[in-house]
């Protein structure tokens, strides 16, 4: 990523996945060790939500994984 492309990042909420292990989550881990991703902050809740900054792109590529919804009574 260059630096041209860090004014382009947007803050985002993504919601994890009530699997375990959780694709979202992971899929987070590793664009953030590309450097892809940057301020990833992972909240612990069920499903767990990760707070994150990323392209318009990639946002939409995380929110478009398939997904499992916890219990929700």
């Amino acid at each position: 990523m260059c630096s041209s492309d860090l004014g382009r990042l947007k803050e985002a909420l993504i919601i994890g996945s009530a699997e375990s292990p959780d694709p979202v989550l992971q899929r987070v881990q590793a664009l953030e060790r590309e450097g892809v991703v940057k301020d990833v902050v992972v909240l612990e809740s069920f499903p767990v939500q990760i707070h994150l900054k990323a392209s318009q792109d990639v946002i939409d590529e995380l929110n478009n994984i398939p997904r499992m919804k916890g219990n929700l009574r």
